[in-house]
């Protein structure tokens, strides 16, 4: 069930995304009668939340705006379901990251012959593999607000990352 929301109101609820990746997989990751009746993509979390405000204005159905986490802190986030309720910020960095639950990775793991991996140890690796992503994630989100506000980028030549110069990692 979509929180908050009647099972019939669903074919008339709208969602609101960040782009192009979240309106595409969404409807693939809800059971049918889950799926809203229409979904709108938005520019970003800005976009996501500007529209929310707007729908709280006096918008006449049910709606739920959708944003990646990426780099918010707790308090962030309880700071703009303050603002804005009809926020969802997805308890990982992203909606992908969402099906990277430890319990669940630790039971495939089980399943496929690796018994000896725990979910502990699962949880361990994939915190150590997001804090070696983090600097680059930063400067990427960096990156794209920049080009969405001011359309200016970092420079970097092609193949490089903002963070990734010369294949060497600053």
């Amino acid at each position: 069930m979509i929180p908050g929301v009647p099972p019939a109101a669903n074919s008339s609820m709208l969602i609101v995304v960040e782009g192009p990746d979240d309106l595409r997989r969404l409807p693939l990751l809800l059971p049918p009668e889950l799926v809203p009746g229409a979904i709108l993509m938005a520019e970003g979390t800005k976009g996501v939340q500007a529209t929310c405000r707007t729908l709280e204005s006096g918008f006449d159905r049910p709606f739920l705006g959708i944003c990646d986490r990426d780099l918010m802190t707790d308090r962030d986030i309880e700071e703009l379901h303050a603002k804005l309720p009809a926020l969802f910020v997805w308890p990982s960095r992203c909606l992908e990251n969402e099906l990277l639950h430890p319990p669940l990775l630790s039971q495939v793991l089980t399943m496929t012959g690796h018994p000896d991996v725990g979910e502990q140890r699962v949880r361990t690796v994939l915190r150590e593999i997001a804090a070696t992503q983090r600097e680059e994630i930063l400067a990427t989100l960096v990156n794209a607000d920049m080009l969405r506000k001011h359309d200016l980028a970092l420079d970097k030549r092609p193949g490089e990352t903002p963070v990734n110069r010369n294949g060497v990692s600053t």
